[in-house]
């Protein structure tokens, strides 16, 4: 498959919930797919570890409660997913909002920062990543 075929696989996050999926592959490829799965503040992309530029949509609740996340920009694939869009900007803890996320690889180090309210924390090596996008 084209890596341009890859990075523009945006996937029915709630589709693969349901099924119980630990992988990215064979996923509707459309940019237009339907409502994004309802998450809580406590999901991380972990399970999708190594299905590196795979784009996945989320929906997360407001009134949200901030959990852990580790580095900044590119985080650790078992931060929560939604606190991470908060501390990148793109939804608030009040409002919740939809996500947008990248799986990336693991990186050799994480730092930390604290922006919009959430302070990340660092962290070494990690076998896998994340980006809000």
């Amino acid at each position: 498959m084209a890596r341009s075929k890859v990075v523009s696989r945006i996937i029915t996050a709630s589709a693969l919930f349901a099924l119980g999926a630990t992988s990215a592959t064979g996923c509707n490829d459309s940019p237009t797919d339907p409502t994004p799965s309802a998450i809580d503040w406590d999901a991380t992309p972990r399970q999708f570890r190594g299905q590196n530029n795979a784009l996945l949509r989320f929906n997360c609740p407001p009134n949200g409660t901030a959990r852990r996340v580790w580095g900044v920009d590119v985080y650790t694939d078992d931060s929560s997913i939604c606190t991470a869009a908060v501390h990148a900007g793109e939804i608030s803890l009040a409002d919740g909002g939809q996500v947008m996320i990248e799986i990336r690889p693991g990186q050799g180090v994480y730092t930390s920062s604290t922006r919009n309210g959430i302070t990340s924390l660092p962290y070494d090596a990690w076998d896998g990543s994340f980006i809000v996008r």
